[in-house]
């Protein structure tokens, strides 16, 4: 389920959008189904906003806790959006976050703040995800999980990828960062 805050750029979610966001839970709890969820704020390439600050989008992250929590029962997965067109963490124009792999160490902390409260506010029994596999190495380092280290409270044990460009006509679109030569 993906949730587009765009008109929250520079406010707090409002009540009536929490509690349609709750709506959509209850109907998908309803169904018998499980979901996966993503917050941005913009779906479109372009000069406009692509998403909030940093301290604005740790805001959002801290309002959405509850909601996380009380619907981690019908929540398979959240994926680490928040930056970026569709948040997918690579087209911005933000200084604070960097664009098109183009990304400071800064950029890379600030990014890391995002994700590191990410894993707080999401229910240790649910997983995140980030869009590239290079994310999770860069900022979590390499280290392959084994039997003892898999089922962890750890960032190396929750963090995944999901792969946006799986059977595109396109190649992998990035997810793999491999030089194609």
């Amino acid at each position: 389920r993906y949730f587009l805050l765009e008109d929250f750029l520079n406010t707090d979610i409002n009540a009536t959008y929490l509690a349609n966001m709750q709506g959509d839970f209850d109907n998908i709890r309803n169904a018998g189904f499980k979901v996966i969820v993503r917050f941005s704020y913009s779906d479109q390439q372009g000069s406009g906003s692509q998403q909030a600050t940093k301290a604005q989008i740790l805001r959002h992250i801290t309002q959405l806790t509850p909601l996380l929590n009380t619907n981690q029962d019908v929540i398979f997965s959240h994926q680490a959006g928040f930056i970026g067109t569709w948040g997918e963490w690579y087209y911005t124009n933000s200084d604070e976050f960097g664009t098109a792999g183009i990304i400071s160490n800064t950029q890379w902390t600030n990014r890391k703040e995002i994700l590191d409260a990410m894993l707080a506010a999401t229910p240790v029994g649910i997983s995140l995800q980030v869009r590239y596999a290079g994310i999770k190495t860069r900022l979590y380092g390499s280290s392959q999980l084994n039997p003892q280290t898999a089922y962890q409270n750890t960032a190396n044990a929750r963090i995944g990828f999901y792969n946006d460009a799986f059977l595109n006509n396109w190649g992998d679109q990035g997810t793999y960062s491999v030089n194609s030569e």
